[in-house]
């Protein structure tokens, strides 16, 4: 009898470019996916935001210990561009996501910082992936710019000082 090393792979996504950033495991097996989307179709469970809000938004999606199983998906962001950078686990299953975002309309709340400075801006939240979502914080930090060229900073300079950059869309 052959056996194989490989316990289980899966595909995640959508219709367009999806990338994974990070994942987590829990005590009893439950994966924590998080990561970037421009899909409009990437697959849903329980979601604080049913829907892309524009551009790329963050997606983060809990998956049973099998594997096989949505227990929560959700995008998360505004209408421009919104990147994952890391994830972790709190002691109570929440999650806990690191990014960058653009857009001024990120989902906020019991903010630090309510409004995004302008450019890019940091962001962290607590996300709690169960069968009823809830978003425990979502706040935004800045991320200060890039030297000013020409007495201005635009958006794509600003951009170009982070790795992720690379797949930003007119």
């Amino acid at each position: 009898m052959f056996t194989t090393p490989l316990e289980r792979a899966t595909y995640l996504g959508g219709t367009d470019l999806d990338v994974g950033h990070g994942i987590v495991v829990d005590a009893v097996r439950n994966s924590y996916i998080v990561g970037g989307t421009f899909s409009t179709d990437f697959p849903t469970a329980n979601p604080l935001q049913a829907i892309n809000a524009g551009d790329e938004d963050v997606f983060l999606t809990k998956l049973n210990r099998t594997g096989k199983a949505l227990v929560f998906s959700t995008y998360l962001g505004g209408s421009s561009f919104d990147e994952p950078s890391g994830i972790a686990l709190g002691p109570s299953g929440d999650a806990y996501i690191q990014g960058t975002t653009a857009s001024s309309d990120f989902p906020v709340l019991k903010a630090l910082q309510p409004t995004n400075a302008g450019g890019l801006d940091a962001f962290v939240a607590r996300i709690r992936p169960t069968t009823v979502s809830g978003t425990n914080l979502s706040l935004l930090l800045r991320r200060p710019a890039k030297e000013k060229r020409g007495g201005r900073t635009t958006l794509k300079d600003r951009l170009s000082a982070w790795p992720f950059a690379r797949r930003i869309r007119p």
